[in-house]
């Protein structure tokens, strides 16, 4: 039996039923104004029931993937966060749903902290070999496999650890005490071999600062430019 409520992570499969089926696009208002419905007309499938004029709501979110890179209460995951609570709320809570579960990153207390912290560094180690570049940046279903190396040539292995858009300045203040604590209780930086050796909450407040540090640098380890040590 299909869903009556659908979510499409890809963007390719969401594009490719908007050209072969017919659907009323009903954007949402109020607290979820950013949440837009794909109505399903009944009328597009074979075996249509005249009885009903819509077979399903679909709505469009971010591949699971692409949430892990985005910071803490960003765009992005608030969206997320409207997407699926919408689509809990028109199943009558019939799915389990926490409130905030992306944009406060809520999904990293179910993976333990010393295996989460081993499996970023493995994941960075991997990312730094150029060579397996190509393969490991697939993770992302929505990019096709040309965009993906267009934008490791420009950004280096690196740039995926850096939002698309700088921190404000609110949010740098509020980063950069607890940056500057943790530089001071850190082991030494010449252990720091990948960015993901750093300190979490400097890694935090990097991701919003290439703009400022290293704009035209492509990075994927500590030696791509001098202006790197900045963050030391």
């Amino acid at each position: 039996m299909e869903a009556k409520i659908e979510i499409i992570y890809a963007e390719k499969l969401r594009e490719r039923r908007l050209q072969t089926q017919k659907f009323e696009i009903l954007p949402l208002w109020g607290d979820f104004e950013v949440v837009v419905l794909l109505l399903d007309f009944e009328s597009s499938s074979g075996n249509a029931d005249p009885q009903y004029r819509f077979r399903r709501i679909m709505l469009a979110a971010s591949y699971p993937q692409h949430m892990v890179y985005q910071s803490q209460g960003n765009v992005t995951a608030l969206k997320q966060d409207k997407v699926m609570k919408a689509a809990v709320l028109m199943v009558c809570g019939a799915v389990t749903w926490v409130d905030r579960y992306f944009s406060d990153k809520l999904w990293m207390s179910c993976v333990p902290s010393y295996l989460h912290l081993n499996e970023i560094r493995l994941f960075g180690k991997i990312l730094g070999k150029e060579s397996r570049l190509p393969t490991v940046m697939q993770v992302d279903g929505d990019e096709d496999e040309a965009r993906q190396l267009e934008k490791i040539a420009e950004t280096g292995a690196w740039g995926v650890y850096f939002d698309a858009q700088p921190h404000s300045s609110g949010k740098l203040m509020g980063l950069i005490p607890p940056a500057l604590e943790a530089l001071g209780t850190s082991d030494s930086s010449n252990a720091w071999n990948e960015l993901t050796d750093l300190p979490e909450a400097v890694l935090e407040w990097i991701g919003g600062q290439k703009h400022a540090l290293f704009p035209y640098a492509s990075l994927s380890n500590f030696g791509n430019d001098k202006r790197i040590g900045r963050i030391y």
